[in-house]
This record gives C-alpha cells, structure tokens and sequence, in this order.
C-alpha cells in the first residue's frame, strides 16, 4: 500500500468513527462497541459486545459509513484532516488539499 493510500485510508478510517459516534450512542449505552481502524490491509470495522442486537450496529454503521460522502460536512472533513496532520504532519498536506 502506498503513502498516499495510508494517509486516505485514515482519513477514513477517522471521518467514520467521528461520524458514526453520534448515531451509535445508543448501542454505546446497551454496552455495544464499535471501532474502524486503517490497516495494513485496508479498513478494519469491528463491532463487539454481548447482544443480538450487533447486526443492527453494524447495519447502521455500513449505512454511516456509505453515507459519509453525502452527509459530512467541510468542517468535519477539516477536523479530521487536522487530526491525521498531527499523525502525518508533512505528508498531509501534499497528499489531501
């Protein structure tokens, strides 16, 4: 995978998370998880408790997660890419303007 690829798949990987933490506050409470890690593979989305109701979780976090392009909004995308900057912070700005 290159650079770039790794620098974007965190970008996601982040802009989900931040994105999907609103939505599954509920499942949070019911103590269900969720994470979206970049890997090095690509994207790792788990999802984990002790519930019957994790395939509803997951459902509303690929829902999120296919969504994420119509409903995030620029500030948000700025947010994350200041987070990935401090992880990366001379290759952001080159890789994502």
């Amino acid at each position: 995978m290159s650079v770039r690829e790794t620098v974007c798949l965190d970008l996601l990987a982040r802009a989900v998370n931040l994105f999907c933490a609103e939505e599954a506050y509920p499942a949070f409470l019911a103590e269900l998880h969720f994470a979206v890690t970049q890997e090095w593979r690509g994207i790792d989305l788990m999802v984990f408790g002790f519930n019957d109701k994790l395939g509803v979780l997951l459902g509303a976090l690929l829902e999120c997660f296919t969504s994420l392009e119509e409903r995030l909004t620029e500030e948000e995308f700025e947010a994350v890419k200041e987070q990935v900057g401090c992880s990366f912070p001379r290759l952001i700005q080159y890789i994502v303007r």
